[in-house]
């Protein structure tokens, strides 16, 4: 539930973009004198349910909230979402179906990278709005596309900003990369070579592995044998937690950095004390009950009431 605090802020921000739009325009799809129909993809199953499932129940929460609310100008929202399981195949058929058929004013917090590449293009075939996606790569905003609104800051950012750290304050001198060989991965990898060419610097290793993959040894091992002392993670969160598990196992302590498609409490809670030396590079911090504002501990209670989870 933790990750779904970020639709708080996601749909109130909608409800007000809404307004305006669905004022603005005479009979857009998805837009009755009743109702505004809004679409969502989440990988409900498949390697990045940890994060699908929680941000579709924060959304389908904060949607019933705003209609409980009286709605949208007198509009209540009705939500679609749809399982990619975090594949590029699904993800187009999500994207049809919500178009083409339930007929979506807009995309409202779709999940993943590879996922949102698919989806994006055929929204904007239909001069329809991508709102919020939950992917923080530059392809969100990148090239300026009135229909395209981001939310996070980039990837690509962040491990540039991470590795500098590392490097200047650290001391860190030998850096590796491991990433998932799409479009989410090769922007961590940009961000880090990047960097390190700035810095007049080169990467000492750099290894991928395919979306869902299970074993990370022989990536573990080239990068230990390349001496790094600084691994960067293009992983999200089963996978992250086998890279981190595996260099473990191998009695190799190197310090790694994930970036914030891994930086969930379930990579700490599952890797069962592993991730010491693992850190994570992202924008806001992860909220928890104990440090949460009053208003947010209501909304955590709301929720685990409702969904009976954290």
């Amino acid at each position: 539930m933790k990750k779904s605090q970020f639709i708080v802020k996601v749909l109130g921000a909608l409800a007000v973009s809404l307004g305006m739009s669905v004022t603005a325009l005479a009979g857009p799809q998805g837009v009755s004198d009743t109702e505004i129909v809004l679409g969502s993809h989440q990988p409900l199953s498949g390697p990045l349910a940890g994060w699908g499932v929680p941000v579709a129940n924060g959304l389908r929460m904060r949607a019933e909230e705003i209609n409980a609310a009286g709605g949208i100008h007198g509009r209540s929202i009705k939500l679609v979402v749809e399982d990619t399981a975090y594949s590029p195949t699904k993800a187009a058929q999500a994207g049809s179906k919500l178009i083409n058929k339930d007929k979506i004013f807009a995309m409202i917090g779709a999940l993943g990278t590879p996922t949102n590449m698919v989806t994006i293009p055929m929204l904007q075939k239909k001069g329809l709005h991508n709102l919020f996606p939950l992917s923080a790569a530059r392809q969100m905003y990148q090239p300026l596309d009135p229909l395209k609104f981001s939310i996070f800051a980039p990837y690509y950012a962040g491990a540039r900003q991470a590795v500098k750290y590392f490097v200047q304050q650290k001391g860190k001198k030998t850096i590796g990369i491991l990433y998932q060989d799409d479009d989410y991965g090769k922007e961590v990898l940009a961000g880090v070579a990047d960097q390190l060419g700035e810095m007049g610097m080169t990467l000492s290793a750099e290894t991928t592995y395919k979306r869902g993959a299970k074993d990370f040894s022989s990536q573990i091992a080239k990068l230990q044998a390349a001496g790094c002392d600084f691994v960067v993670l293009g992983t999200v969160i089963r996978e992250t937690i086998g890279a981190v598990v595996t260099a473990r196992k191998m009695g190799w302590k190197v310090d790694m950095l994930v970036s914030g498609a891994g930086y969930t409490p379930h990579v700490a809670f599952l890797a069962k004390g592993a991730t010491h030396g693992l850190y994570a590079s992202f924008q806001v911090p992860i909220p928890y009950a104990d440090t949460a504002s009053s208003e947010l501990k209501a909304w955590m209670g709301k929720y685990k009431a409702k969904y009976d989870a954290d």
